[in-house]
């Protein structure tokens, strides 16, 4: 086993542009680069849903009567999708008689199986609409995070076929005898053809 290139592996999927920076390879620092730049923007992703999901709460506690101490989504979810309590009662107990149309009992127990408890009640419209803008702006600060943290692992993948190719092509190249290699350069790959004894 090559534990050179077992180092070289691990470092780039560790901390990205380690592999390069280890072969003395300057594109290290654009691997590591965009590895720092990728968690400052993961952290501030983060940040934005929380402080917007803290005034999602506030807002509603407010314009709606929300209950402020409330942390379980689903009641959230529900008070983003219904004007009032009543409301969301209502729409409740229409999908309990679609499902079960000739069984009262059974859709007695399936509103009991999911109803949230809480009370709300939007001032008017206006109020309503901005909370869920505000709602909708934190799931989109949530999805930047992920694709965030999905580039994280791109980078790492991509710096580690870089470090391997990088690490095999100076391997060759400095290997006694006559053979060519490929290496990366800044327009894409260049063929070399090396003679040494």
């Amino acid at each position: 086993m090559d534990w050179a290139l077992v180092k070289i592996i691990s470092l780039s999927l560790l901390f990205p542009g380690g592999g390069q920076l280890y072969l003395k390879q300057n594109r290290g620092y654009v691997f590591a680069s965009a590895e720092i730049a990728s968690w400052i923007g993961y952290a501030f992703f983060k940040l934005e849903e929380k402080n917007l999901k803290y005034k999602s709460y506030t807002f509603a506690s407010k314009y709606a009567d929300a209950d402020l101490t409330r942390r379980d989504e689903a009641y959230w979810d529900a008070v983003e999708r219904y004007r009032n309590y009543e409301e969301y009662l209502e729409d409740l107990w229409r999908k309990a008689r679609y499902f079960y149309p000739d069984d009262p009992l059974k859709q007695e127990e399936y509103v009991k199986q999911n109803l949230i408890s809480g009370e709300w009640n939007w001032i008017n419209d206006d109020k309503w609409f901005k909370f869920q803008d505000i709602r909708a702006d934190m799931r989109r600060m949530g999805n930047f995070a992920l694709i965030t943290l999905g580039v994280m692992g791109l980078n790492r993948l991509i710096s580690a076929i870089d470090a391997i190719v990088t690490y095999k092509a100076l391997k060759k190249k400095n290997t006694k005898g006559v053979g060519f290699y490929i290496e990366p350069c800044e327009k894409g790959f260049s063929v070399c053809l090396y003679y040494k004894f």
